[in-house]
């Protein structure tokens, strides 16, 4: 009997550090070491441009026990972030009017809770919602953000999503999306850098692109593709058998960013396959549609 006791403590024990040893750290959506890069693809109408976020400095202040962050954003201006030592679940930033700091995320709140975030415009920023996203092969817990002018939240001006590890990876705004392309953080590269030495080109990729946003989707995706030069194309959704369930465009298209909307309607949940032909190459992409 008392071999059973102890057996059974053991087991209570081991599976007590194994749920602290899969705890979740909320600041781990804001990755915050020094050196960290982000870079990022803005897609509007007119086209794609590059642009890199790199954390530049940070500083501790001892007067409050606060750590300030400073990113580099486009190498040209600086945006500034405050974390409390004491209370590590809200990142605080400086409003554009200068200082004062006001939460940009919390991670101790729930559901649909909102707050002022920028008194100068003025703008509120609400909790969405938590999920799981695939980012850069990876399925990964994320948290969605909306700010907007006003606590209605009827349009927002713009959506950010966070990612357990790698922090913000997409957003939306008004006139286009913004994707991240690659990062590195502590050290650890996720995805694709690029030598950007000209911020002010037109920081157009050499290569085809195919990818769609956002993925998993439970509603309609955005299929995007770049085509580096004029070409005759065909998209088209195929299901894991291998039968074409939709084609989404046949003919030729220009060089440049191109998007295309698909919602599958009565197709059932499951993954499914976004090829792109041209005359030149064939490029496969896996998406996931949940119901």
């Amino acid at each position: 009997m008392k071999n059973i006791l102890h057996l059974i403590i053991l087991v209570l024990i081991t599976t007590t550090e194994g749920v602290k040893s899969q705890e979740i750290n909320p600041l781990d959506f804001f990755p915050h070491h020094l050196g960290d890069l982000w870079q990022y693809i803005t897609y509007t109408q007119t086209g794609g441009e590059f642009w890199e976020r790199k954390i530049t400095a940070i500083d501790t202040v001892w007067s409050d026990s606060s750590i300030i962050i400073t990113e580099r954003i486009r190498n040209s201006y600086d945006i500034k972030n405050k974390i409390y030592l004491n209370d590590s679940l809200i990142v605080y930033w400086e409003s554009w009017g200068g200082g004062i700091w006001e939460p940009r995320y919390k991670f101790n709140v729930l559901i649909n809770t909102f707050w002022l975030s920028d008194p100068f415009f003025p703008f509120y920023t609400k909790y969405i919602n938590e999920s799981e996203e695939l980012v850069f092969e990876d399925t990964l817990l994320y948290r969605e953000y909306w700010t907007a002018p006003d606590t209605f939240f009827i349009l927002a001006l713009y959506t950010e999503c966070l990612a357990l590890g790698i922090g913000f990876y997409y957003g939306e705004f008004e006139v286009g999306i913004t994707v991240l392309n690659g990062c590195i953080i502590n050290g650890i590269q996720y995805g694709i850098i690029l030598n950007i030495e000209d911020q002010n080109g037109d920081g157009l990729p050499s290569e085809y692109i195919l990818d769609n946003f956002p993925n998993p989707f439970n509603g309609q995706t955005t299929i995007h593709y770049y085509l580096p030069s004029t070409d005759h194309l065909t998209i088209s959704i195929y299901d894991v058998l291998g039968n074409e369930i939709e084609k989404l465009y046949s003919g030729e298209e220009k060089e440049g960013h191109h998007y295309k909307i698909w919602n599958p309607k009565t197709n059932s949940s499951g993954p499914y396959f976004v090829v792109m032909r041209t005359n030149e190459t064939q490029i496969t992409h896996k998406i996931l549609f949940l119901k």
